[in-house]
């Protein structure tokens, strides 16, 4: 309850507090708390979110990423899984700067707890690869990586697929151009990505599926950088 009455508080530094509350809370409780909670906060305003202030819409994409980080969030009802993921995709194209990088990051861990995640990144992709641009703000540059960082973390070798390779290649070009500090946050992801820490193995599945210039450009940045990353 002091999460949920704290979630709309004017600062955002509470509301992020108040998540993590609410996140952890549903991890214990179980899903039809989440499936709750999430009707409670987000669901039941889908319909009216323009007429939503920025802080209940950075506040229910806190909320998402937050429950859907955790291993419940894989268990939340499929219908509301879906009104949810069509929120944070309208998030990320708000006016407010805030709603953007918080909803990138939000849909990745959305992401990362599909049970259906091809289909998934086929609806999320558009959406994805939309924030990952140069002309958009840096915070909202990064937030998208942040949020690639929480679904690699959740499904595994997913980004060496088919499914996954046209938001790898979206990664891999803004590891390679922009402001350093966007670099940094795709190196992370596409150290996950590949799970470098294991070796090769995932750098070769890549290899085996993209098109030459994105295999020349991967080596390049495996070899210069990903590999030396701890």
């Amino acid at each position: 309850d002091a999460g949920t009455d704290l979630i709309n508080h004017e600062d955002d530094g509470v509301r992020e507090s108040a998540a993590k509350v609410i996140g952890e809370a549903c991890n214990l409780l179980g899903p039809d708390t989440a499936d709750s909670i999430l009707k409670q906060l987000i669901v039941d305003d889908a319909s009216s979110l323009s007429s939503c202030s920025p802080e209940t819409k950075h506040g229910m994409a806190c909320t998402t990423r937050r429950i859907f980080s955790r291993p419940v969030g894989g268990e939340v009802d499929r219908e509301t899984y879906e009104t949810v993921s069509s929120v944070m995709q309208t998030l990320m194209a708000d006016d407010k700067v805030m709603c953007k990088e918080s909803a990138c990051v939000a849909l990745g861990a959305v992401l990362g707890s599909s049970t259906d995640v091809a289909s998934s990144i086929a609806t999320f992709e558009k959406s994805m690869l939309k924030c990952m641009d140069t002309k958009e703000e840096l915070v909202v540059q990064q937030s998208a990586a942040k949020g690639l960082c929480i679904a690699a973390k959740l499904q595994p070798g997913v980004f060496v697929t088919q499914d996954g390779l046209a938001l790898t290649n979206g990664a891999l070009k803004m590891a390679l151009s922009g402001a350093q500090r966007v670099q940094f946050s795709y190196n992370d992801f596409l150290w996950l990505a590949l799970d470098v820490e294991k070796g090769e193995e995932g750098l070769q599945e890549y290899l085996s599926i993209a098109h030459f210039d994105s295999q020349k450009k991967m080596q390049q940045v495996f070899s210069k950088v990903l590999f030396k990353m701890k």
